[in-house]
């Protein structure tokens, strides 16, 4: 469209086009309300939305078979959830948890007795984050040697062979014969629970507790809250799995779930199963409720925790 022409794309008018009608194919100008945004147009064979297992492996294939790639990720970590917040820091801290366990449960019996074993949260934490920093840095280095062109902020679909990325620098509209959607996943929102990032909050919040908590109640028993039910179990938590189905593991065989939970209990982690949860909220009580007068913290394949103690309704039925 010249600059000549205008368009009404919604409210208010918009004039989009070169000035003064000049030619200028890699630029967009784009007139709104008194003044001019300038929209950068950018021509890539391949246009990756995402940049988590999914999209960056295919990514670095796509280049290696000698496409202009681009990839939008809307962090600056690449890597995606596996990578930053789900399988590599829980596997991280399911690993240092066993250790601590078995130094202070299972040397015994092979002659080697250590006294007093004392838990170093922080420098646990530590760990778990310099294993996910070198791994999404792997991810980075292997982008540049592939001559792969990142994008960083939101990319969405603008129209066909078109994806539109907002972010923290100037919109740019990227150009393509392809686009591949790898946007990942998002923990579930419960109705009647309200997440506060804090003593009601998911599994990424699960992964950076700064301290232990003295009771931790996850809400689903699928791999990722059993994942890490058993890690604060094993760090010295009182871990309750409330789930709605009558077993665990959902979509894995029946025997093999059977065992697992068998295992879980044996570590110490107490089921709840055939529970509905249809609400939750944070509530302080009375020191004089000593009974009561615990830590509770909650995670739903999602998590959370207390100051005092929780109350959650919960239903003994699916009824």
């Amino acid at each position: 469209m010249s600059a000549g022409m205008a368009h009404r794309s919604g409210s208010p008018w918009e004039l989009s086009g070169s000035p003064g009608g000049c030619a200028l194919p890699q630029v967009e100008y784009t007139f709104l309300r008194g003044f001019m945004r300038v929209m950068t147009t950018k021509q890539h064979d391949l246009v990756v939305i995402g940049a988590g297992p999914g999209g960056y492996i295919a990514a670095i294939r796509a280049a290696q078979l000698g496409l202009n790639v681009a990839c939008v990720e809307e962090v600056p970590a690449l890597g995606g959830t596996c990578l930053r917040i789900g399988c590599i820091p829980s596997k991280a801290l399911l690993e240092s948890s066993q250790r601590f366990w078995e130094a202070g449960e299972k040397l015994a019996v092979h002659g080697i007795e250590i006294p007093n074993v004392k838990l170093d949260l922080a420098t646990m934490q530590r760990r778990k984050e310099q294993i996910v920093t070198t791994l999404t840095r792997g991810v980075d280095a292997l982008f540049k040697k592939n001559k792969i062109t990142r994008y960083l902020g939101h990319g969405r679909i603008n129209g066909l062979g078109s994806v539109l990325v907002e972010g923290s620098n100037e919109p740019v509209e990227l150009k393509a014969k392809a686009i591949l959607i790898a946007t990942g996943s998002k923990p579930t929102r419960l109705p009647g629970i309200s997440l506060d990032g804090d003593r009601i909050g998911t599994s990424t919040e699960a992964l950076s507790y700064g301290e232990v908590p003295q009771h931790l109640v996850v809400i689903g028993a699928g791999y990722i809250g059993l994942e890490l039910g058993s890690v604060w179990r094993r760090l010295g938590s009182k871990v309750t799995v409330l789930e709605y189905l009558d077993r665990i593991l959902f979509g894995m065989d029946a025997e093999v779930a059977a065992e697992a939970q068998k295992i879980l209990e044996k570590q110490g982690i107490q089921f709840k199963l055939g529970c509905k949860v249809v609400g939750g909220s944070v509530e302080r009580i009375s020191a004089s409720s000593a009974s009561r007068d615990e830590s509770l913290w909650w995670v739903t394949e999602c998590c959370w925790r207390s100051a005092g103690c929780q109350t959650l309704t919960i239903l003994d039925s699916k009824a």
